[in-house]
C-alpha cells in the first residue's frame, strides 16, 4: 500500500504547482547571462522591495527568534486608525494565498461549490480541490470576469465567489460600481469583495465611497451588512490581487 493512497481522493487529484523558473536556471539552460533575462512569468515586483519595508525588516530581525503574535495586535490597530474599520473586519494572512486558504476552509467541505472565472488566480482552484468541493469555473468576458455569468452559475451548494480584481494574471479589471450595493448582482446571501489595484490609488468614485455599509481596507471594498446579520450569509466572497507597486 503506498503512502499515498491514505490522503482523500480529491486530494490525490490535484496537481503539483509548477513554480515560475528561476532566472539563474534559464541562464544555465539557454547559455545566456541573467543580465540579459526578463522576467515575466511570475507576480513578482520588479522593482525590487521597498526601502521603508526592508529598513523595517532590518529592525525587526533581532526578534526573529520569538514568535510573532498571531492576532496581529499591533498591525490591526494601525489598520483600523487608518481605514476607520473594527479588529473584528480584518484578517491578517501571509498574502493573499494564506487568506483564500483560510476562507476555503471555512467555508468548503464535500458536496459544497465555489464560483471563479476562467483565466483568473490559478490557486482559486487549488484551493476549492483541497477541501473536496466542486469547483464551477465560468467562462471568461475579454479575459476578465464575466460578472453576470458568475452570478447566475451560483447554485445552492455554492459557499465562495472568488473575484480577482485586477485580475491575475490577466490584468483585467472590474470598475466598482459593477460590485456595488445598487448592483442587482448584490444579494443579502452573498458577501462582496473586491481588490483594489495597489495599497496608495485614490478612492473609488464618489458614488461608490458614499455608498452606506462600504468600508475602506488596506486592499478592498468590502460591502459590510448592516444591521448585524443573525447568522452567517450564505455564499463568501474573496479576492486576490496582483503584487502592488510599492512607493519608495
Amino acid at each position: 500500500m503506498s503512502i499515498a493512497s491514505l490522503a482523500p481522493d480529491y486530494i490525490r487529484a490535484i496537481m503539483a504547482y509548477q513554480p515560475g523558473k528561476p532566472i539563474s536556471e534559464l541562464a544555465r539552460e539557454m547559455g545566456i547571462p541573467e543580465e540579459s533575462i526578463v522576467k515575466l512569468a511570475s507576480n513578482e515586483n520588479p522593482l525590487g522591495m521597498s526601502a521603508r519595508a526592508r529598513d523595517a525588516a532590518i529592525t525587526a530581525i533581532g526578534e526573529i527568534s520569538r514568535y510573532p503574535d498571531g492576532g496581529a495586535f499591533a498591525l490591526k490597530k494601525a489598520l483600523c486608525a487608518r481605514f476607520g474599520v473594527q479588529p473584528a473586519q480584518l484578517v491578517i494572512g501571509n498574502g493573499s494565498n494564506d487568506i483564500l486558504e483560510l476562507a476555503s476552509q471555512a467555508f468548503l467541505a464535500p458536496g459544497l461549490s465555489a464560483v471563479y472565472s476562467r483565466h483568473a488566480f490559478a490557486v482559486y482552484p487549488l484551493a476549492t480541490n483541497a477541501r473536496g468541493a466542486r469547483g464551477i469555473e465560468v467562462a471568461a468576458k475579454n479575459f476578465g470576469h464575466d460578472l453576470d455569468a458568475m452570478a447566475a452559475a451560483i447554485e445552492p451548494q455554492t459557499r465562495v465567489v472568488f473575484i480577482a480584481n485586477p485580475n491575475n494574471p490577466t490584468g483585467t479589471f472590474v470598475p466598482g460600481a459593477e460590485l456595488g450595493p445598487s448592483s442587482p448582482r448584490s444579494r443579502a446571501t452573498c458577501w462582496w469583495c473586491s481588490t483594489r489595484p495597489t495599497p496608495n490609488t485614490s478612492p473609488p468614485s464618489s458614488a461608490t465611497t458614499r455608498s452606506p455599509g462600504w468600508r475602506a481596507s488596506p486592499t478592498c471594498w468590502c460591502r459590510a451588512p448592516s444591521p448585524r446579520p443573525t447568522a452567517w450569509p450564505a455564499c463568501a466572497w474573496a479576492t486576490a490581487s496582483p503584487t502592488p507597486r510599492w512607493p519608495t
